[in-house]
């Protein structure tokens, strides 16, 4: 089992050059692009050993070919099938970056050891086992850090399996979509889920700053604009559950254009940022749980470019999508 948990890491390895940031290099660079490669990072790495196939291709740059963004998928399902639940945290002040302009920087290949710390199901991964040969190229796309050189990305794969295309059907604000308990993901220790639970979009905001609830750094700017969706958890599950990460966190937001953005505590220098927004009307932050038999709403929050038309949101491995009313 080591030696498979140890291969889905090397499986993970252009993974794990794609985020990191940190040192000064030559050139230097902010503490802004520091932590929002470093944010990148976490939220890639979680979701590249949890199996979340869509976010991890939403980090690929649009110029990837649909040959190399099925490697990949390969690459998601193989690690999660051999890993289990990953949780990571990355030191933005160690990981060791190249910037060559504002758009553009180059990971190192070697990296200090507690730049990317990896459990998986708990156990910590060994630094050296978490290797790559090299450098890797990222991209600013849209506001957001993505892989740009595909091709040595896509080296990762180690299945020609991808997953299934679900046929997609549309809801609307104000319909309760009911998700059976076999397909809602499953947190660290969490014992079988059984049961549904009903999800209810309720309103939508559109805003060019959301006031930090929680650290006092006043408002919080998007680099376009925040979309805020505020929606209801009906829990009739057997256990408590998460609405961020069991919820909120599968969903991307989708454009006429077929561009994708998750959630934004993931994407930049947010952390918190969709409780801040679920706080400041009164609501519950998406981190709180909800008992079985009880309801909550909650928000969350994306960054979008001001240019994005005819928003929906997409939990493609469940057919769910649902459209933002017209602003």
């Amino acid at each position: 089992m080591k030696q498979i948990i140890i291969s889905a890491v090397l499986a993970l390895a252009i993974l794990a050059a794609a985020c990191g940031v940190g040192g000064s290099g030559e050139d230097g660079q902010s503490e802004s692009v520091n932590q929002e490669v470093a944010a990148m990072m976490e939220g890639l790495t979680k979701a590249f050993f949890n199996g979340k196939v869509s976010k991890v291709l939403t980090y690929l740059s649009v110029e990837c070919t649909d040959e190399q963004r099925e490697e990949v998928a390969g690459a998601v399902l193989f690690a999660a099938f051999a890993g289990g639940a990953a949780e990571v945290t990355v030191n933005p002040d160690l990981l060791q970056v190249y910037v060559v302009d504002a758009d553009h920087v180059v990971v190192s290949a070697v990296q200090p050891d507690g730049a990317v710390v990896l459990t998986v199901d708990g156990r910590p991964i060994p630094s050296e086992d978490v290797a790559y040969d090299e450098p890797l190229k990222l991209v600013r796309e849209s506001g957001v850090w993505v892989v740009e050189d595909c091709e040595g990305f896509a080296m990762a794969g180690e299945s020609d399996e991808v997953t299934p295309t679900t046929e997609l059907r549309e809801y609307g604000f104000g319909e309760a979509i009911s998700v059976d308990a076999a397909d809602l993901p499953v947190l660290v220790g969490q014992e079988n889920l059984e049961g549904e639970t009903q999800i209810t979009f309720l309103e939508v905001e559109f805003v060019d700053g959301i006031e930090d609830q929680f650290t006092g750094r006043g408002t919080i700017r998007p680099l376009g604009r925040f979309v805020i969706v505020f929606y209801a958890v009906n829990n009739d599950l057997n256990v408590e559950i998460q609405p961020a990460t069991q919820i909120g966190d599968e969903f991307i937001l989708m454009d006429d254009r077929d561009r994708q953005w998750e959630t934004v505590d993931y994407t930049g220098n947010y952390g918190g940022v969709s409780g801040s927004a679920a706080v400041a009307r009164g609501f519950a932050q998406p981190e709180t749980m909800v008992p079985p038999g009880f309801e909550r709403t909650t928000a969350v929050v994306y960054d979008v470019p001001l240019d994005a038309n005819e928003l929906a949101l997409v939990w493609a491995e469940r057919g769910i999508r649902v459209f933002l009313p017209l602003k």
